[in-house]
C-alpha cells in the first residue's frame, strides 16, 4: 500500500514561536485531537491513548556548516 501524504508545513520560526507552537502541541495532544492549519489545508487527527514516539537527531555537513536535524515522529492505527 502506498503512503499518502495528508499534511506539510514549513516556516522559519524563531525559538519563541517555536516553542509556544509545541506548548499547543502538547496541550492538544493530551486532548486527543489536533488541529494542523496551513494557509491551503487543514486536517484534524484523531489518537488513540497509546502512540509510538521515535525520535532522531542527525547532522549533514553543508557549505554554510553543520545542519542538524530533530525529527519528532508519532505513529498509530
Amino acid at each position: 500500500m502506498s503512503k499518502n501524504k495528508i499534511f506539510k508545513f514549513e516556516q522559519k520560526v524563531n525559538k519563541r514561536e517555536l516553542a509556544s507552537f509545541l506548548r499547543d502541541f502538547a496541550d492538544n495532544l493530551e486532548k486527543g485531537n489536533l488541529l494542523l492549519k496551513s494557509e491551503e489545508e487543514e486536517v484534524i487527527l484523531e489518537l488513540p491513548e497509546m502512540v509510538k514516539l521515535e525520535i532522531e537527531v542527525s547532522q549533514k555537513e553543508k557549505e554554510k556548516g553543520i545542519r542538524k536535524t530533530l525529527e519528532l515522529e508519532v505513529k498509530w492505527y
